[in-house]
């Protein structure tokens, strides 16, 4: 076997370090199917036909992987503001202004309908709308977030509205908890529930860099996660954090949105916070940085999407891109702590490190890190006056 080509097989395999491993991979920047006429894009969704959903700053598209469709003009021309996209587990796609009055359309599928709902009442302008929902038909709870307060029903059930006193002018970043109490997490504050007035949520373990903005339990090990401002921390349960698993991955700058997300696939947790998209194995502590920086000359995210097919997609506001394997990584010496890219000797030891030669030194690497045995004194000296 090629020793290049066994090397990056067990690199993959061995290659644990402190640092986060940052990889480059090939990126799709013209995925099949999608031509949108601008770059600028918000939010992605997948319907259950399998389509991709785009909320653009040129208002909403779709694609069926073959070509890509515009929403009609007579549906368009309802909206006065930036459209939002949100998609139901029902498999409804719903279109909302993101400020302004209320407006709601359902539908993705040939017809849209505009729900207008007896229970609420249209407040005028807003600064921003955000609308969520939980579950599904007959029992769907939704939750519309406004600068001042919190609309919560379920079906046509009257609203409850909830005073957003301590928290005017907060977006609401996540909706948790379960259909028995839900947990709304604020920007800047946490998680709070709401009886009669708002209670901040207890929490247990290990302490926190500040309070989490985003709590999901993985479907596979049941685990909590906890993504905060630049940091990713697990638990057993909703409210006790047992280990600070990354941390200081966020982008030191001013945003007027806060952009985050994290989703679970295939045995690991993806996430971001106004930074790079990061991959996070269960049983690893070393995440993987995808990035993205270069293709899109932004470092920061505004969505993205595991489809029913695995592919990994990523929008920004320069573009879309998609990416089909995350198995097959480069590493290297910037990244991945290896004194150069170039390896010039390999070996097993009984103890199943792997001895490697570079031209200027040898490392052992094994499951718990890279350990350098000698360093040559000038890496600039060519290997033939050595």
């Amino acid at each position: 076997m090629n020793r290049y080509l066994f090397l990056g097989f067990w690199l993959g395999i061995f290659l644990i370090s402190e640092k986060v491993t940052g990889q480059t991979f090939k990126f799709d920047l013209n995925p099949k199917g999608v031509n949108l006429p601008v770059q600028n894009i918000f939010q992605i969704e997948q319907d259950t036909l399998g389509r991709i959903w785009f909320s653009t700053s040129r208002g909403v598209f779709y694609s069926d992987g073959i070509q890509t469709y515009s929403i009609p003009d007579s549906l368009r021309s309802e909206f006065d503001f930036q459209i939002s996209l949100h998609l139901d587990e029902d498999g409804m796609i719903w279109l909302y202004n993101d400020r302004g009055e209320f407006k709601f359309f359902k539908g993705g599928y040939g017809d849209w309908e505009e729900v207008e709902f007896d229970n609420i009442e249209n407040a005028g302008l807003l600064g921003f709308i955000k609308f969520l929902t939980r579950g599904k038909d007959p029992d769907k709870e939704y939750i519309i977030d406004v600068p001042e307060y919190l609309l919560h029903f379920k079906g046509n059930e009257q609203a409850r509205r909830l005073s957003k006193e301590p928290f005017n002018n907060v977006i609401l970043t996540h909706w948790g908890g379960d259909k028995n109490q839900s947990i709304f997490y604020f920007m800047g504050f946490g998680p709070y529930t709401f009886e009669q007035k708002w209670e901040p949520l207890e929490f247990e373990g290990v302490a926190l860099p500040s309070p989490p903005l985003m709590v999901k339990q993985s479907p596979e090990t049941g685990d909590f996660f906890f993504l905060g401002k630049g940091y990713l921390a697990k638990g057993s349960s909703i409210n006790k954090p047992e280990a600070l698993i990354d941390q200081n991955f966020d982008q030191n700058y001013p945003s007027y949105n806060n952009l985050l997300g994290m989703e679970f696939s295939k045995g690991s947790v993806f996430y971001f916070f106004n930074s790079g998209l990061r991959k996070l194995k269960f049983d690893s502590f070393r995440p993987l940085l995808i990035d993205s920086e270069d293709i899109f000359r932004v470092f920061m995210l505004q969505d993205f999407l595991i489809d029913q097919e695995g592919l990994l997609w990523l929008v920004s506001s320069r573009g879309v891109a998609n990416i089909n394997n995350l198995a097959f990584q480069n590493y290297s010496r910037l990244y991945s702590g290896l004194l150069s890219d170039e390896v010039t000797a390999i070996t097993l030891l009984p103890s199943g490190e792997y001895l490697l030669g570079f031209n200027n030194g040898i490392q052992k690497i094994s499951r718990t890190g890279v350990k350098t045995l000698y360093e040559y004194p000038s890496s600039a000296v060519a290997p033939t006056s050595r």
